[in-house]
């Protein structure tokens, strides 16, 4: 206490005994009037912050400030340790600190596009779990170029690759749908295939024209195709068609197999003046224990593709595939009307054909509706012409739709026609112009070629 006693009296007289040579507590090191050290000292690399501190008790008055401690990475530090009193340094001590790396440690150095970095430190043989997050990246996904899931035995500098996302297109068709893959910033390939009776004008999202330009490829969409009917093209309407086919499994000839009761209509028919064609072939031998009564032909009625026994007026000219016990032949065609909403099957005209006609071999089937009377044909491209003709009053005065109606375990159809008005003219010129023994002849009084030898 004494020793501090006077440290203090003769601190206010330095000044003056300073200049008369004389040593005085200004003089004095902080080690001469207090018990303190500060040491060398040497630590292991763990990636932890490490620092050097001032041991001992200092006077009441005295703090001590440190400059370039606290040191994380490996390396040797000059630690300054200083001594302040009245807001003054009054002494100062040195220390060295090493940071040493021993191999027990690894650095694992996170590099980003930026030239930023983030370090991170894992013990040696052990995995990194604390990975952090790439930078976001607008249709991209960052991925660090290493497997974490290894363990770690030694220093890392990991960069970035940022993948292009990668988003699944659908394209509706109507009849069939057709999907792609598509990276970020890759061009859109869209399907230009037309669709049979169809042409694609463009490609529609949510009800509107899509437009990429607008689209940011963070997510797979559905596009669905803005169409137009096309009957040059064929004259099905497959998207309005009922029953089991698959239409986007129509053959490059354009046919398509369908099986049980199928209903497909001819486009955009609804007149009191058309004609109708396609091509229909049985695929496989018949089995009645699947098709007690296969008929494949022509219907026609006020709902379209379809009859409701309930609220339809509809008649069907149907094709009969079986009769009296012969398998593997076409032989008869039948007529029948709905009567009191229900079909009369019992009271339907049949037309023997004559001559057997063969599976496995495409026949053409048509019909012309002229106002009340309606004209069939079959046949094939050498001999394909009219076999029946009736006059049918459930539509006076109105017109009607027409679709190929079928109940056959296993048939194809293809070259489906539909005219309509003046188109209907020109397909009998030309029928005229093709026919044998002159079975088609100009009408007096109608604007097409009709039969005169029918019933």
């Amino acid at each position: 206490m004494f020793k501090i006693f006077l440290i203090f009296i003769f601190y206010f007289f330095g000044s003056f005994f300073g200049t008369l040579g004389v040593r005085t507590p200004l003089n004095y090191k902080i080690t001469d009037i207090c018990n303190v050290t500060f040491i060398d000292q040497s630590f292991t690399y763990d990636g932890s912050e490490h620092s050097l501190f001032v041991q001992g008790e200092l006077p009441p008055t005295y703090t001590v400030e440190y400059e370039n401690n606290s040191q994380v990475k490996p390396g040797t530090y000059e630690v300054k340790a200083k001594f302040i009193t009245n807001k003054k340094i009054y002494d100062t001590l040195t220390a060295t600190m090493k940071i040493i790396k021993d191999g027990k440690y690894h650095d694992v150095l996170f590099l980003y596009e930026d030239g930023t970095s983030i370090n991170k430190v894992v013990k040696h043989g052990e995995c990194l779990n604390d990975i952090p997050k790439p930078n976001y990246k607008e249709g991209y996904i960052g991925v660090w170029q290493y497997d974490f899931k290894e363990p770690i035995t030694e220093d890392l500098e990991v960069n970035i690759e940022y993948i292009p996302c990668t988003f699944e297109m659908t394209f509706n068709f109507g009849t069939h749908v057709e999907k792609q893959n598509i990276s970020y910033g890759e061009e859109i390939k869209y399907p230009n295939a037309d669709i049979f009776s169809y042409k694609i004008n463009g490609w529609k999202y949510q009800g509107q024209p899509f437009n990429e330009k607008y689209y940011n490829y963070t997510y797979g969409i559905t596009l669905d195709a803005d169409l137009t009917f096309d009957r040059s093209v064929q004259g099905f309407d497959y998207l309005s068609s009922l029953g089991s086919a698959d239409f986007s499994k129509i053959k490059e000839d354009g046919s398509i197999s369908l099986e049980g009761e199928s209903n497909v209509p001819f486009g955009k028919v609804y007149d009191k003046k058309w004609y109708v064609e396609f091509e229909v072939k049985y695929i496989s031998s018949i089995d009645e224990t699947i098709d007690e009564y296969p008929k494949i032909g022509i219907m026609y009625g006020n709902n379209p593709c379809h009859y409701d026994d309930n609220v339809s007026t509809s008649s069907f000219y149907y094709l009969d595939y079986t009769y009296y016990g012969v398998k593997g032949e076409w032989h008869r065609f039948g007529f029948v009307k709905s009567l009191d909403k229900r079909f009369d099957w019992n009271n339907s005209t049949k037309y023997n054909l004559g001559k057997y006609f063969y599976v496995n071999k495409y026949y053409k089937v048509g019909m012309l509706r002229n106002d009340n009377s309606y004209y069939l044909y079959f046949g094939n491209e050498d001999n394909y012409e009219s076999i029946d003709v009736v006059t049918d009053k459930s539509f006076d005065n109105t017109a009607n739709y027409v679709w190929v109606s079928g109940n056959l375990y296993n048939y194809s159809i293809r070259n489906g026609i539909s005219l309509v008005g003046n188109e209907v003219d020109s397909k009998f010129n030309e029928l005229n112009k093709k026919s044998k023994n002159n079975n088609l002849i100009k009408s007096n009084n109608l604007d097409y070629c009709i039969i005169t030898n029918c019933k």
